[in-house]
């Protein structure tokens, strides 16, 4: 189901007969991948589990369905909790913070904590970038993401080809590769452990190339 902009939420049903069938193709031709599925959905993700799903990734970082970080951690899987400020349908529509960095850093944090307490073992933490945030919003979030860093828990951002790229560029999406990588070498450069990327090789580069300077 996509979490872009003003993308239409599907029905459970419809989710699992979307995604299970790619999961069984690529287990099939690619059993050395470890595969992450992009659910908010206990059920959806049980599923996707049993069918060799080794990660899963919740843009609602447990908020859109309680049940999940429990299943969680019954699971035992890694669980990347991402911060949203609103719906995908509804979160681009003027969203406000009075401190987009402490109210990010916080909920994530305190999140964390709680599916600690119930038995999640392996945290990943994503701020969120273009989730329910302005340009200035992710741009302030890059600024200090070396506080998100501090947490001890693995990193992950999702930056490539975003409307912070391209719109402040004025460009598309099509142009924004130089401007993801950009983006990509200050994000390790400030702690991220992980880069979530449609476009491999470039990414890394990057992680090459910073790796020497650390």
């Amino acid at each position: 189901m996509s979490s872009r902009p003003g993308a239409e939420e599907l029905a459970e049903d419809a989710e699992l007969s979307r995604l299970l069938p790619a999961v069984r193709a690529l287990v099939r031709h690619f059993p050395q991948a470890v595969l992450s599925a992009d659910t908010y959905r206990a059920a959806v993700a049980r599923a996707a589990v049993q069918e060799g799903v080794q990660i899963i990734n919740d843009i609602s970082g447990g908020l859109f369905d309680p049940k999940l970080p429990a299943a969680i951690a019954q699971m035992g899987v890694p669980y990347i909790i991402m911060h949203l400020q609103g719906t995908p349908q509804t979160m681009q529509q003027n969203p406000q913070y009075d401190d987009v960095v402490r109210t990010v850093y916080n909920s994530l944090v305190q999140r964390a904590q709680n599916y600690r307490e119930m038995g999640v073992k392996d945290i990943i933490i994503d701020p969120g970038f273009g989730f329910g945030k302005t340009i200035a919003h992710n741009y302030l979030l890059l600024q200090h993401l070396d506080r998100f860093a501090l947490t001890g828990l693995p990193l992950m951002v999702g930056l490539s080809r975003k409307s912070m790229i391209y719109k402040a560029l004025d460009t598309t999406p099509d142009q924004a590769l130089n401007g993801t990588s950009v983006l990509h070498t200050i994000a390790l450069l400030k702690g991220a452990h992980l880069l979530r990327v449609p476009d491999v090789a470039p990414a890394k580069e990057a992680i090459k190339l910073t790796g020497l300077m650390k």
